[in-house]
Formats: structure tokens, C-alpha cells, sequence
């Protein structure tokens, strides 16, 4: 079945937009609002036995401004990483 690219987009936007609204800014997904995305829409990752580590280690990495939260830039390089290697693994 394939899916419009724009509706993928939207879907996208709608996500951040909903995981970032937990503590009143909405433009923006603290570490608790990213794990809380993470663990909810990738469901196998709470089975990976360095969750924790792995999840820390993405915030790090995706906070490229170092100011301890996600903007919608910085998510959707995230996505587009996880995307790739998802690709990538050939699980799909």
C-alpha cells in the first residue's frame, strides 16, 4: 500500500506535535517527551537490554545545540537517520 509522501509528512509533524505538547512547550521534546516517543512508537525498543543507554546516547547526539531539547529540526534528522538505517538493515 503506498502512502502519499505528503500524509507521511503530516504524520510526522503530528507526532512531534503531540509528544512535544507534555510540558507545555510545544515546540520543542525534552529527554522524558523523547523516550516517552521512543518506547510508544517503536515498541521493540522496550526489549533492547541497553534501552536506557541507547536512549541517552540519541538525545546526545540528536541535541545538536547542546540546549537539552529537541526542536522539529533536530527530530526530524532523527527520523531521517533512523529511516536510513532502518533501510539499511533490511528488515522492510
Amino acid at each position: 500500500m503506498e502512502i502519499p509522501i505528503q500524509d507521511l509528512m503530516i504524520s510526522m509533524i503530528s507526532a512531534f506535535n503531540k509528544y512535544a505538547s507534555g510540558d507545555g512547550d510545544n515546540n520543542t521534546l525534552n529527554k522524558k517527551e523523547l523516550v516517552n516517543m521512543a518506547c510508544k512508537e517503536f515498541p521493540s525498543l522496550e526489549k533492547h537490554p541497553q534501552k536506557d543507554k541507547f536512549l541517552n546516547d540519541i538525545f546526545k547526539i540528536t541535541d545538536r545545540d547542546g540546549d537539552n531539547k529537541i526542536n522539529f529540526e533536530e527530530f526530524m534528522t532523527l527520523m531521517t537517520c533512523m529511516t536510513i538505517a532502518l533501510r539499511k538493515s533490511g528488515t522492510i
